[in-house]
Parts: structure tokens; sequence; C-alpha cells
């Protein structure tokens, strides 16, 4: 909500003839005043039936920027879910694991579709994967604060009846961080034992553990400034044919809960940890054959038994993926991500970012960074 919040705001710096309005100290309404608030539309994330329902009954125009349940009657901006558990099982599966468990209340829409992307995914790259349904009881408290509560007993058990090394996916950072305490209290090693991945890169959750938690991070602030425009053009009286617009996530927050190399063979990993450490400098497969101290014929071998591509693509993937988050994050030059990302030619970049993602590195920065200057006539 407060990255969403941020990109509202985002609009308002150039579209100063909105006002925001709420309750409290933070621009924010509760539900529970919608129905005595006076204003001219709202943007919202719908999590429950009972939220749909006062949306619906408010009376003005309004955006849900929820992916829990997606109405017709409204104009929808949300991150794409299936996206979402595609990005989360390849994140996993360059760890180079092979087992996996998705934990999900799988009462929704958005957290059906995250598991089965994760699934399909796991499963195409020739791995096992399982779904353990869980029950959550969640409430949001008098003071307005959510509490989500899954059965720690079904995870306890889970976790020690799965094989290891284990990749657990959640549809939310609020039950993966619950994860992570769970595997520790029983005595696994995290990421060694168990590497844990959630979704929503919420700082104030993802670095309360030890280890920190990785995360998929969802273009929150792009959310909230499409929202904006939608609902701009809604108040202004322009008839608009209810849609859904998915966005794609921005990637993944990469942190301590999936930062480890399952992998048996010793030479591997030690390349392996080589092309992340190195990636950024103009290394090539011999420099990564040389560190091994093993021929380039047996390491490319080992590579592909291990996991199942070969140095050149790893380091080509490794590298790609830095380049993707120096485009979404920043605003240096294509030429300074080139040289940045290890790569010696721009030509051969756009090649093989086109190739990998379907679009050129420029639209790529286009769609993900938004653009907050509206030309208005």
């Amino acid at each position: 909500m407060r990255g969403i919040t941020r990109g509202v705001y985002r609009f308002l710096r150039v579209n100063r003839h909105w006002r925001i309005k709420g309750d409290g100290q933070y621009p924010l309404l509760q539900w529970e005043e919608v129905a005595s608030w006076r204003g001219d539309g709202l943007i919202a994330v719908v999590n429950s039936e009972r939220h749909l329902e006062i949306l619906t009954s408010a009376g003005v125009p309004a955006v849900n920027t929820g992916s829990r349940i997606i109405d017709p009657q409204f104009a929808n901006v949300a991150c794409d879910s299936r996206a979402i558990g595609e990005l989360a099982a390849e994140h996993l599966l360059h760890c180079g694991l092979k087992h996996f468990l998705f934990m999900s209340e799988l009462r929704w829409e958005n957290e059906r579709q995250r598991f089965e992307a994760f699934e399909e995914t796991v499963t195409k790259a020739g791995s096992q994967c399982q779904g353990l349904k869980l029950d959550v009881n969640e409430y949001v408290a008098a003071d307005s604060s959510g509490h989500y509560r899954p059965d720690l007993n079904a995870i306890a058990k889970a976790l020690k009846l799965a094989r290891k090394p284990l990749g657990v996916c959640t549809p939310n950072s609020g039950l993966a961080r619950l994860v992570v305490e769970v595997a520790l209290e029983c005595g696994f090693e995290v990421p060694d034992d168990i590497a844990v991945i959630g979704v929503n890169d919420d700082p104030l959750l993802c670095e309360s553990t030890v280890p920190h938690l990785s995360a998929v991070v969802q273009p929150a602030e792009q959310i909230g400034y499409e929202a904006a425009v939608l609902l701009d053009a809604a108040m202004a009286g322009k008839q608009a044919e209810p849609s859904v617009k998915w966005l794609p996530p921005l990637g993944v927050a990469a942190r301590q809960s999936t930062d480890m190399l399952a992998v048996d063979e010793e030479d591997v990993r030690a390349a392996l940890k080589f092309i992340r450490e190195n990636a950024h400098l103009p290394i090539e497969v011999s420099d990564i054959a040389e560190h091994t101290a093993i021929s380039r014929r047996t390491l490319e071998t080992k590579f592909r038994t291990s996991i199942g591509r070969t140095p050149g693509m790893e380091l080509r993937r490794v590298r790609l993926e830095m380049a993707k988050k120096l485009l979404a994050e920043t605003t240096d030059s294509i030429t300074h991500v080139v040289f940045a990302c290890g790569f010696n030619s721009r030509q051969v970049f756009s090649s093989l970012f086109r190739k990998a993602t379907g679009v050129s590195p420029r639209e790529y920065r286009r769609q993900i960074q938004m653009d907050v200057l509206v030309r208005r006539p």
C-alpha cells in the first residue's frame, strides 16, 4: 500500500488539481469510513468480498489496485500473478534446487495463479513441486492493523517431511517471513536446508528476519501511478470500458534467504560463485575454467549435468539480470549499463536482451519506469 500511495503522489506532483483526503494523520481512508465520505473518486486495494461491496456502494469512480478480486465493473491495475509465480520459480531453480514447496491458503485467484505458474515452471525444468494448502486466520484489528496467522504446525510438519535442500515459495512476504521463523525453530539452516522466497519487497518484513528474506518485487509505484491516470480520466467524465491492466514484476530482491548454490559438484559450485562475483567484469568462459583449474570442455560437461546449461549461458543470464536491475532502478545511459554489466558491445547486448525479454533495453526501461509527466490539453 505504501508503494501504491507513492505512485499516486508522483501523479499528484504534476497534476495539482487533485487533493488527497483521508482519515487520521495519513491520507488513507479506512473501509468503514467510505460510506460517510464525500469525495470524487477512490483508489482501493480490494482484498475481500466485503471491500468489493463497500466500493460498489460508494457511488463514485473507483480503480482497484489489488489482484485478489478482479471485478469487471471497475478498472483494475495489478501485477501479473502468473509472471510472479514464474519469476519466483526461476529464481529458486537458478539456485540449483531440485525440490520445491509452494505454501498458500489458495483461497484467492491470484494465489492460485501464482501457484499454478510456479508449479508449471518447476515441472518444465524437470524438478518436483508440491503444494501445501494452509488454513489462515486473517483479520483486521480495531486499530486497522492487519493480522495474518497461518497454521504454524502444518508448516513445520511440511518442512520436516520434504526432501532437502528445499525451495519454498509463498504468495506474500508475510507468510514467507513466518516460514523462515518456523524453519529455524525446527533446527533447519536457511538457506542451506530451506531457501525461502516471498512476494512484495517490503523491507519492514523482508529485513526483519535473520537471514533477510528474498522477494519478488511488484511495480507498486507504477500501479499507483497508472491507477491515478485512470481515475483522473473517469472523474473528468471520460467514459472507459472497465478493464484489467496487468503489469510485470520488476524482478527479485535477492537476499540471504536464497543465497545458496544447491549443487553437489564442487567445481560447478566454485564456478557459479566466481560468475556471481565477477560478472560485471569483462570475463569470459576461459577465465571461469582457469579459476576452477579444469578444462573448458570438462567444465561445460559438468555444468550441463548439474544445472542444464553451459558456463557461457549462465554468465549471460547473470549479466542480463544485472542489466534489467540497472534499467529499472537507474537513469544511467544504455551504454553505461552495457559496460557496467560486463558486456563489451552494445549491439551484442541489445540482441541478447531482446532475445531474452522480447523487447529492446530502451523499451524495457520505458515499461518499467513510469513517465510522471502527463501532458494535459
